[in-house]
């Protein structure tokens, strides 16, 4: 038995060499592991070429995701304004004091400011006040506050502000607001009962969008926009470029 298994082994082994076929197929795959461990690296003109192609993907794409980032600080800087809305109304009311937000036209730059004398003029006590609210802090009041600045791309484009009869009451006084003439827009007023001016303010970045927030004068609610893209936008009664 054994015999016949190593007579069989031999015969197999002797036609495998003796059949051309099998020795070339045997050749050719030792060629191609040989092939495989050579390609197995990187050549520095691949690499230079892969890293040329993703430069010229990202050259195509950057203007649209720089577009998208710049919307989103947009909307940012429509928020920050919205909240000093809020912050100017609530200080209204909790001190008595008219407040007063102004912003530079064509800039970046606004401030919110606490007029200098209360609502109630003379009294000690300004209107509005909570009990046992007394002098302390209302001597030496200060009449500009600090200025801040928007996020950066974002400038202030224009606003429309309705004339009622207080702010054309208050702004017999000129000496109390930063003026046009230092580059400052007219005043929007937060008043101690809750209300304010009514208004319309229109934010704008680089890329020619924009976004727009109105304020309404009884319940003191701001509504935002979505951000529009256009060559020009309304405000007041001229077209701003």
């Amino acid at each position: 038995m054994r015999s016949e298994v190593a007579s069989m082994t031999r015969v197999g082994v002797a036609g495998s060499a003796a059949d051309p076929r099998l020795a070339k197929s045997a050749r050719l795959r030792k060629s191609g592991n040989c092939r495989s461990a050579r390609r197995a690296g990187v050549t520095l003109m691949e690499a230079m070429l892969t890293l040329a192609l993703l430069v010229i993907v990202a050259s195509i794409a950057w203007p649209t995701l720089n577009k998208t980032f710049e919307n989103q600080r947009l909307k940012k800087a429509a928020d920050q304004v919205r909240a000093e809305w809020a912050r100017a109304r609530v200080k209204a009311m909790s001190t008595g004091y008219v407040h007063i937000f102004q912003y530079t036209v064509d800039g970046n730059q606004y401030a919110t400011e606490r007029r200098v004398t209360s609502e109630v003029e003379g009294s000690g006590v300004p209107a509005g006040a909570p009990p046992g609210f007394g002098e302390a802090g209302l001597k030496a009041p200060v009449p500009f506050g600090a200025e801040t600045a928007l996020p950066e791309g974002v400038t202030f484009l224009g606003s429309e502000t309705v004339l009622d009869s207080r702010a054309a009451m208050l702004t017999s006084d000129p000496s109390q607001f930063r003026t046009g003439e230092q580059g400052w827009s007219g005043p929007i007023f937060f008043y101690p009962d809750g209300t304010t001016s009514t208004a319309r303010l229109v934010l704008r970045n680089e890329y020619g969008r924009f976004i727009e927030l109105a304020l309404r004068g009884l319940t003191g609610v701001v509504t935002v926009s979505d951000v529009q893209a256009g060559d020009s936008m309304q405000v007041g009664q001229e077209v701003v470029p």
